[in-house]
């Protein structure tokens, strides 16, 4: 599993991501979001692919690596 950028830790993500989630990625701009199904990569972070919800579950700073913080966080 990747470690999250900075100060947003894992263990205070999982206390707002939702049940149905199975992804978590953050944006450039330092936005998290859980997704249900696999999300799409694009210019500056992570989108939905049509398929299953999204949910915004917190905000940190800037990262600059952010093309490496999708994470599985649990099967199907």
């Amino acid at each position: 599993m990747n470690t999250p950028h900075n100060m947003f830790e894992l263990k205070d993500i999982f206390t707002v991501i939702p049940n149905w989630a199975n992804w978590i990625a953050q944006d450039e701009d330092g936005a998290w979001w859980a997704y249900e199904a696999h999300p799409n990569q694009h210019d500056i972070g992570w989108y939905e692919n049509e398929v299953g919800r999204i949910k915004k579950i917190g905000h940190d700073i800037q990262n600059p690596d952010w093309e490496n913080s999708l994470t599985r966080i649990r099967e199907k």
